[in-house]
This record gives structure tokens, C-alpha cells and sequence, in this order.
């Protein structure tokens, strides 16, 4: 019948016809209603943005509790219900922007968007008659991250070689050829990726311009974003992601109803979130 609230609240007031026989059975029923995990997961769902939804900004910081209060009136004298919810476990809106605390105290945000010249900063030749060399550079990626971290040159090395693969496959070229990430170097705002392919002659041309192709595919790129995200103990962080003050990491939605907070505690890409149970008192 009504809603009111704030950005980080929704007040419910709903009414339900009952013979007074009755009422003291649902208003039991109704409590217990309330507790069920399915009707969290509902105020959740309901609660995203919508692809319009101006109230949606993804580093928007903490709103403060009554800044704005927004009031919808359905129906005057409406039978007054009040909801303090809070996200399901788990549940997290998909424009949320995490933050991260490093064990230097620092909090800081995840890196931006890697971005990749492939045109004027890939380079593919022929090492030998058996062997490809490549250099690589990717902008906004932290060099000190891949050298602390093979597993990350692996996984960048693995992308590029997929969609490798992927591209010879549709020439009817069914070989497969690995990359291999041999060596790092660059600064806190770029990476040279040096690797190597093994490729017999007769098919280097074909590899060459192939792996030029893979290079400008959103998947490859999306890769090396990803791979180059802060671990929760990397220090790296500050020269060009900027930082906030020590503290409490934290995470800000922003949803259809206004903005939602909550402690945040994240480690090894785990984020686990402190839950208030949500009460539902029902007047009649």
C-alpha cells in the first residue's frame, strides 16, 4: 500500500484482509514468512537497478543514513509494516565496485581496464625456423604483479594461445600451438610481454598473423585486466590505482532504492559480507 525509507532502507507498510478468528495465526505466519531465506532473495532481486536507472553509479561512496528519503503513497490508511533488509549472503549488485585492504593498511580500488595497441605494440618474427618470438605491450598493467606472480603469465599466455587456436581452426588448420610467457618487464603502468610459440616454417605467416588478430579480441584483453587485479596482500597498488585511507574495507551498491552499505572482508577473491537479519512486524 506504501512505501518509505531512505537510500540504505525501504519501510513496507502492507495490508491483509483477516477475520479475526484468524488473526493471530497469521500475523505468527507472517513473522515466520519474513525469516525465509526466499523472501530475502526476492527483496534482493527486486531491488537491482534497472539498464535506465540513473541512481546506479558504481563508485559512488557510502551514502550517509537520511541524506535522502523517498515516499511512495499507494493508498491512505494503510496498516503499517517495517522492514530493515539488508542483501541475501552472497548477493552483490552487479555495478558494486569492491575495495580492497592490502597488508600495508592501504585500501585501494580494483585497477582500471587494460588496453592493448595491438597494431603498434605487438611485435611477432621468426626466431628460428621452428620457433615464434613475441613482444607484447599491454597499458594499465602493473609489471611487478606478473613478475611476483607466474601463474598470471600463464594464464595471459594460455588466452592468447586459445584464441589462437581458435582463429587457425576456422582457416581448417587443426595443429595447435602453445604460447609461452618467458619473460616480464615494464613499469606500474605497463607490461611487455615477451613469449615464444613453437611453429614450423612452412606455417609461421599463417601464426603470425593469427596471433595479431587474437591480440585485438575482447576476450584477450578482458584477460589481462583481470589477471593484473590486486591480490589482497599486493602492495603495488598505489603508484597509479589510487588509494583511500586505511581502514575497514568496505563495498558500495547502489540499487533501484538507493544505496546500500556493508563490511566487506575479502581474501583470495572470496568476499564475504555481514549479514543484519532482516525483522518484519505486522500490526493489525
Amino acid at each position: 500500500m506504501k512505501t518509505a525509507g531512505t537510500s540504505s532502507q525501504t519501510e513496507f507498510h502492507y495490508e491483509c484482509p483477516c477475520e479475526k478468528a484468524r488473526q493471530q495465526q497469521v500475523m505468527s505466519s507472517l513473522k515466520d514468512a519474513c525469516k525465509q531465506k526466499d523472501f530475502v532473495d526476492t527483496c534482493t532481486k527486486e531491488n537491482q537497478p534497472d539498464d535506465d536507472d540513473s541512481s546506479s553509479e558504481s563508485d559512488e561512496d557510502t551514502t550517509k543514513a537520511g541524506t535522502s528519503k523517498d515516499t511512495q503513497t499507494n493508498a491512505p490508511g494503510a496498516t503499517s509494516a517495517k522492514v530493515t533488509q539488508t542483501n541475501a549472503p552472497g548477493a552483490t549488485s552487479p555495478k558494486a565496485t569492491p575495495k580492497t585492504t592490502s597488508k600495508s593498511g592501504k585500501t585501494v580500488k580494483p585497477s582500471k581496464s587494460s588496453s592493448i595497441d595491438c597494431d603498434n605494440d605487438h611485435k611477432v618474427t621468426a626466431q628460428d625456423n621452428k620457433t615464434l618470438s613475441g613482444v607484447l605491450v599491454v597499458k594499465s598493467c602493473h609489471a611487478s604483479r606478473f613478475a611476483r606472480k607466474p601463474s598470471r603469465c600463464t594464464n595471459v599466455g594460455d588466452k592468447l594461445g586459445s584464441l589462437l587456436n581458435g582463429n587457425l581452426a576456422k582457416l581448417g588448420i587443426k595443429d595447435k600451438f602453445n604460447v609461452k610467457i618467458v619473460k616480464t618487464t615494464g613499469t606500474s603502468s605497463q607490461t611487455e610481454f615477451h613469449y615464444e610459440c613453437p611453429c614450423e616454417k612452412a606455417r609461421q605467416q599463417q601464426v603470425i598473423s593469427s596471433l595479431k588478430d587474437a591480440c585485438k579480441q575482447k576476450d584477450f584483453v578482458d584477460t589481462c585486466t583481470k589477471e593484473n587485479q590486486p591480490d589482497d596482500d599486493d602492495s603495488s597498488s598505489e603508484s597509479d590505482e589510487g588509494t583511500t585511507k586505511a581502514g575497514t574495507s568496505k563495498i558500495t551498491q547502489t540499487n533501484a532504492a538507493g544505496t546500500t552499505s556493508g563490511k566487506v572482508t575479502q581474501t583470495n577473491g572470496l568476499t564475504t559480507k555481514t549479514i543484519q537479519a532482516s525483522k518484519l512486524f505486522a500490526i493489525f
